[in-house]
C-alpha cells in the first residue's frame, strides 16, 4: 500500500505546474503570434498521439514503475528547454519532450492506481482514490496559480517557467520509490499483436467506443480553452490576477474530485457525467458571451462541475479495459484526445488571430458541445429516470 500515497505525492508535484495560467502569454510575446503559441501545445499534443499506443504498450510489457519515471524524466527535460529557450526550435523540443512525457503517463497512471488497489483487494475504490488524487492534482495547480501571480509581480513571466522545475525534479524521485504491482503480469504476445488486441477491445465495445469519441471532442476543445483562456481573461482583468482567478478555480475543481465519488454513489453514472456536464456547458457558453468582468468568475464557479464528473467517466472506462490491455487501452483512448487537441487548438489559434479571443472563445464552447450526444448514448441505459 505504499504505492497510494507515492501516487497521491506524484500527482500533486505534477501538478505543481507553476507557469501553467500564463504559458499562452508567455510564448505569445516571445513567439508574436496567438497561432505559433497555440500551435506548440498542438505539436506537444501530435507528440503524444504519435507516441501514446507503444508508451502503453511499453506499460504493459515492462511494467508500470519504470514507464512512469520516464514520463516523469521527459516533463522534467521538456520544461527545461522552456526555461532555457527564447526561440521556436527549443520550445519546440520542449513541446516534443512534453508530449512524451503525456504520453508515458496518461494510460500509465490509472493503471498503476488500478493494479495497486487490485492487489490488496479492493479495485472498487478506484473511484474515491482518483478522486482524491484528481483533488490533489486541482489543488496543486491553484497553488500553482497563487504562486505564479507572486512571481510575476517580482521576477516576470519567465521566472514561474524555472520555479516549475523544481516540483518536477522531486516527481522523478517519487516515481522511482514506487514499487510495480505484482497483479500487472507481464503480456507475452508480440508488441504489434497486443496492440491490435487492444484496439480491438475498445472499439468492440460500445461503451468504450462512444465514450472514447466523446472525450475526444470534449478534450480537444475543452483543453483548447482552458489553455487559451488567459489570452481572453487578460481582455477582462488584469494579467496578474489571471494567477489568483486560476487558483479559485482550481481549488474549485479539487473540491468536485473530492466528492465526486459520493455524488455518484448518490445519483449514479449517468446523472454525475451527462447532466453534471451539459449544465456546465451551458453555463459556460452563457459566461462567454456576456464577455465582461463577470465572465471569469462564474466559469470558475461551475468548475466544482468539472472535478465531479472527470473522476467518474475515468471510473467507468477502467470497469470496462481489460486487465492485460489496461495501460494500453487507455493509451488508445489517449491517442485520439491527443489528436483531437493538436488539431482544436491550432483552429482556436488562428481564430483568435484572425478575428479575436472572444470569438475563438465562443467557437471552441459551441463545438465542444458536439461531445454530449456521444455521453449520452453510452451512458443512457444505466440511467434510472
Amino acid at each position: 500500500m505504499r504505492n497510494i500515497p507515492l501516487i497521491y505525492a506524484g500527482t500533486f508535484l505534477g501538478g505543481l505546474n507553476i507557469y501553467a495560467p500564463i504559458i499562452v502569454i508567455y510564448m505569445a510575446q516571445v513567439l508574436g503570434s496567438y497561432a505559433l503559441a497555440m500551435s506548440l501545445f498542438a505539436i506537444t499534443q501530435i507528440s503524444a498521439a504519435a507516441l501514446e499506443l507503444p508508451t502503453g504498450v511499453m506499460s504493459d510489457k515492462i511494467g508500470r514503475k519504470w514507464t512512469g519515471v520516464a514520463g516523469a524524466m521527459c516533463g522534467f527535460l521538456g520544461v527545461l528547454c522552456y526555461a532555457v529557450g527564447m526561440n521556436f526550435s527549443v520550445f519546440v523540443a520542449g513541446a516534443i519532450l512534453l508530449g512524451l512525457s503525456a504520453a508515458f503517463i496518461s494510460g500509465n497512471d490509472d493503471a498503476m492506481l488500478y493494479d495497486t488497489l487490485k492487489q490488496v483487494g479492493a479495485p472498487e475504490d478506484f473511484h474515491k482514490h482518483k478522486g482524491r488524487t484528481g483533488s490533489l492534482d486541482q489543488a496543486a495547480l491553484g497553488i500553482s496559480a497563487f504562486i505564479a501571480s507572486g512571481i510575476i509581480l517580482i521576477w516576470g513571466l519567465h521566472a514561474t517557467v524555472i520555479a516549475t522545475l523544481v516540483p518536477l525534479f522531486l516527481g522523478i524521485i517519487v516515481a522511482i520509490l514506487m514499487r510495480e504491482p505484482s497483479v500487472n503480469s507481464r503480456i507475452e504476445q508480440n508488441i504489434y499483436a497486443h496492440l491490435k488486441t487492444s484496439i480491438k477491445q475498445v472499439f468492440k465495445n460500445r461503451k468504450l467506443r462512444l465514450l472514447t469519441f466523446g472525450k475526444a471532442i470534449a478534450w480537444g476543445f475543452g483543453e483548447s480553452q482552458y489553455q487559451f483562456v488567459a489570452a481572453f481573461y487578460k481582455t477582462l482583468i488584469p494579467v496578474w490576477a489571471i494567477g489568483y482567478l486560476r487558483a479559485a478555480t482550481n481549488a474549485l475543481a479539487a473540491l468536485g474530485y473530492f466528492i465526486s465519488d459520493k455524488v455518484t454513489k448518490r445519483i449514479g453514472d449517468f446523472k454525475a457525467v451527462f447532466y453534471i456536464g451539459v449544465i456546465g456547458w451551458f453555463v459556460y457558453l452563457a459566461a462567454i458571451l456576456m464577455a465582461n468582468i463577470a465572465t471569469p468568475f462564474i466559469r470558475t464557479a461551475m468548475s466544482v462541475f468539472y472535478g465531479i464528473r472527470m473522476p467518474a467517466q475515468d471510473a467507468i472506462m477502467q470497469r470496462e479495459f481489460t486487465d492485460h490491455q489496461r495501460a494500453t487501452m487507455g493509451n488508445v483512448v489517449a491517442f485520439f484526445k491527443s489528436l483531437s487537441f493538436a488539431a482544436c487548438s491550432l483552429f482556436v489559434g488562428w481564430v483568435a488571430d484572425v478575428w479575436s479571443p472572444y470569438v475563438a472563445m465562443i467557437t471552441a464552447c459551441v463545438l465542444s458541445g458536439l461531445a454530449w450526444p456521444f455521453v449520452y448514448k453510452a451512458l443512457k441505459p444505466e440511467s434510472k429516470l
